[in-house]
């Protein structure tokens, strides 16, 4: 290829010329075990995970004695470029330049690539050129096997097309990257530390709102209006008072929806006391409040129990524990249920708009409100609960509180998966105020945390234009446009022939070496 034949859409500067991977780099180079190096002898050790897709760089690694590891992993050395070869972590840019490794040695997944370069290139030219989104989707396309185990092939990286800068080039042009990139990593990092300040903020509403902090009480305002209220041990007289007769409608609805409800409503069986609190031990709560179980302030549940319904590509909504995230229902990726199998599979009620959806497992106690228009179908993991005389998007806020999660982590069981049993979760302590103060804690709880959403928004935002910006910075330089030239460098085909002539000699040396060890057994 001519030094300033168009490649991708554009010219090379003058001095530069295009090469290919495997001619800049050795790709998958062999490695030898040092003869010095006995069993004992530490190396570092680096899984996939230990590799930041965002910072580019290994933040940790272990160290293991060689004896351990030298077999059965990438080998790789002191200023090799590693690669991720595998999906999703190549997509995500997952590469890093070994550095820092104990004895000059790493060892790490074998889905890396190791990119090795000669005299005349530098590490951070390769490093910089594979992390550019461009290259990663040039990878992609060419990835081969199947789903969930795609790979880069190593013929790929051997072939893909790189530009190369004369040396005194190559070293401004990275100088500038980095430089560039500092100034972007502190960037960053402020608004990461943003983000994680919205974070805590946002923690300490919904925890201050569990603890009547957040708003003045229903009983200090009475007192200072000189007027009587509610307070919540009355608010859950009159809740209990009513929850038998509303559980015995729903299950009546219930019953003659599948056709099975024979008799009068005197004949209908199956109703259960609300389950108490399991703990004396909780703190204090302003005057007018009181503690109580969940039960306690629910008529009715609507679960499933059944075997998973066969999928669909269209029909009812399924809501699965995976939709359920910050207090919303999300639904990204969509699945289905027929409408007849819905109808046949409904056997615990009719979710109502505004009912208090929580998960029992992956995640625990994750907390939604039914949508006010649709129908739905409720997994087994996920289930509806209809409640008397109280404010549903309260109830949400309380499964943030600390008294709660505790209880849920308490009760949680399951290493892999962790779940908890509808009993439990119906024990579950909730801090209970009186229906005005409530209503209170509401408005003021979206108030805020519609600011702290706005200012998410913009925290993401700026973190967007961080990375694009970021890839625009090597994009400049891989098109020559970061730094000025300098006429007097030596052109880039002066370096390349010196590495094709290098390459050559090694693997002269290389032939040679080998001979001699066939050779050495039958001289024997």
């Amino acid at each position: 290829m001519a030094e300033n034949e168009t490649q991708g859409g554009w010219a090379l500067p003058d001095g530069w010329v295009w090469t290919t991977i495997g001619e800049a780099c050795e790709v998958n180079p062999r490695m030898t075990r040092p003869e010095q190096f006995d069993d004992d002898t530490l190396v570092s050790f680096v899984p996939m995970a230990a590799v930041d897709e965002v910072s580019g760089a290994i933040v940790s690694s272990e160290a293991r004695p060689i004896g351990e590891v030298w077999r059965g992993y990438k080998r790789f050395a002191e200023g090799d470029v590693i690669f991720a070869k595998i999906t999703p972590c190549m997509e995500n840019g997952k590469a890093a330049i070994a550095k820092g490794l104990l004895n000059g040695i790493g060892l790490g997944s074998t889905e890396f690539h190791v990119l090795r370069t000669l005299d005349d290139i530098l590490p951070q030219w390769i490093y910089h050129f594979v992390r550019q989104e461009s290259f990663r989707g040039d990878a992609a396309a060419r990835m081969t096997g199947t789903a969930g185990q795609l790979r880069v092939p190593t013929m790929f990286m051997q072939e893909a097309a790189i530009p190369l800068a004369p040396l005194p080039e190559q070293r401004r042009i990275v100088a500038e990257i980095e430089t560039q990139f500092t100034r972007l990593d502190a960037a960053v990092a402020a608004l990461e530390r943003a983000q994680a300040n919205l974070r805590r903020y946002k923690a300490s509403v919904l925890k201050t709102a569990c603890e009547g902090q957040l708003v003045p009480t229903e009983a200090a305002l009475a007192r200072a209006e000189g007027r009587d209220y509610e307070p919540a041990d009355q608010l859950l007289a009159r809740i209990l008072s009513e929850r038998r007769p509303r559980w015995i409608e729903a299950e009546i609805a219930k019953l003659e929806r599948q056709g099975r409800m024979t008799g009068s409503a005197s004949s209908v069986r199956g109703y259960k006391e609300p389950v108490p609190l399991e703990s004396n031990d909780l703190p204090t709560l302003p005057d007018g409040w009181i503690w109580t179980s969940l039960d306690s302030l629910i008529y009715y549940t609507v679960d499933y129990r059944g075997k998973t319904p066969p999928s669909a590509t269209n029909g009812v909504p399924i809501i699965s524990a995976a939709n359920v995230k910050d207090g919303e229902l999300v639904f990204d990726k969509p699945r289905y249920i027929s409408h007849g199998t819905y109808q046949e599979v409904l056997v615990r009620g009719v979710p109502e708009p505004e009912d208090l959806i929580i998960t029992t497992e992956a995640p625990v106690g994750a907390v939604a409100l039914f949508p006010d228009t649709g129908t739905y179908h409720l997994t087994r993991r996920v289930i509806g609960f209809q409640t008397l005389e109280v404010d549903n998007r309260y109830l949400m806020y309380c499964f943030y509180g600390d008294v709660t999660q505790k209880h849920l982590d308490k009760h949680s069981r399951g290493t892999t998966v962790p779940r908890i049993l509808k009993p439990r979760l119906l024990a579950t302590p909730i801090p209970l105020p009186p229906l005005a103060e409530q209503r209170r804690i509401v408005a003021e709880v979206e108030r805020r945390l519609s600011v702290v959403a706005a200012l998410e928004r913009d925290v993401e935002a700026a973190l967007a234009r961080a990375a694009r910006l970021r890839q625009a910075v090597l994009k400049q330089a891989f098109e020559g446009r970061l730094v000025p030239q300098d006429p007097d460098d030596e052109p880039a085909s002066v370096l390349l022939e010196r590495i094709r002539a290098q390459r050559k000699t090694q693997i002269t040396e290389e032939g040679r070496r080998r001979t001699r060890q066939m050779l050495l057994p039958s001289m024997s």
